[in-house]
Order: C-alpha cells, then structure tokens, then sequence
C-alpha cells in the first residue's frame, strides 16, 4: 500500500523518456550542479546559391574536432558550466590550438521554455565548444545531462540545418 502511495511522486520528477525511471530530486534541481562536457556529436549543413557546406563536429572529452567541405582541423579544450540559482550559469573554456592556449570564463543566463521543462533556452556568449541557445533535455539524470540543439531555416533556396547532441557529466 506505501508503495502505490510513493510511486506517483518518484515519477512525478521523470519529465524526459530518457531520464531516470526513479528520482529523488526534482529536474531542476539535477539540472543545478557543475557540469562538464565529454562527448559532442554534431552537423551543420549549408546550401548557398546551390552549393552545399557539410561540417561535421565531435569531441570526445580532450579533443575538439571540425571537418568538412575539404578542410579540417583539431584543438585540445575543456568545458564546463554551472547551472545557478534564478537563471545564471558560470562557464569556462580552455582551448589549445597551434601552440596557443585561448581560456575563456563568463556568465550566461538560462529558462526552462516549457511546464514540462523539456526545453532549456541557454545563452552562452564567447564560447567556442558550445554556444547554447534553444536545447531540448534528452536525458536529465544526477550522474548525466544530455542536450539536444537541432533546427533548420530555409530563405529563398538558402538552408541551415544543424543538429547537435552534448553530453556532460558532473565535474
């Protein structure tokens, strides 16, 4: 009988498919901690007066790596971000390219978009790594946040269509 009684408030904090079956924690509290990224997959695609762009982008904790239309190149970096208490975050950011190290440390601001909070609007300026904007929450678990960016825009036969997943953990 408990437990017929504590199953729908364990669930009530499960908003994602993806995220934990149980949780003790609200998703917004798991969404508040320190987060670094470890793994990024991602395309952009263009297509200009007929001439199609194609890039594709990945990391895999250390090594930060962009290639297409018959270029490519790689970089070492870190990234984190800290999810705040009335929409503030904290970020930083250390890549490594060509000898050169470029450390970048700002503030950004965030907002769930949706009641069910499935959708996040980050706004992240300067960064390279990741640069927020409108992110579906694929899974939001306290071990594991993976955030979703996909959209496409067409004008007068010009395209963008870029999808994205980044997936962090707790640093």
């Amino acid at each position: 009988m408990a437990a017929l009684l504590v199953m729908p408030m364990l669930n009530s904090c499960r908003k994602g498919e993806n995220d934990p079956g149980i949780s003790f924690r609200s998703r917004e509290s798991r969404l508040m901690q320190h987060w670094q990224l470890v793994k990024v997959e991602g395309t952009e695609q263009y297509v200009f007066d007929g001439q199609t762009l194609t890039f594709i982008y990945s990391y895999d904790g250390s090594i930060y790596t962009i290639s297409g239309s018959g270029q490519s190149g790689s970089m070492m970096g870190t990234f984190d971000i800290e999810f705040l208490e009335h929409g503030k975050v904290n970020i930083n950011e250390t890549l490594t390219a060509d000898g050169a190290t470029n450390v970048y440390k700002g503030t950004g601001t965030w907002q769930w978009l949706d009641s069910d909070k499935s959708q996040n609007y980050l706004f992240v300026d300067g960064a390279t790594m990741f640069g927020g904007g409108i992110l579906y929450i694929d899974r939001l678990a306290n071990k594991e946040l993976v955030l979703k960016e996909s959209y496409e825009e067409n004008d007068d036969g010009d395209m963008a269509k870029v999808e994205f997943t980044y997936t962090f953990e707790p640093k």
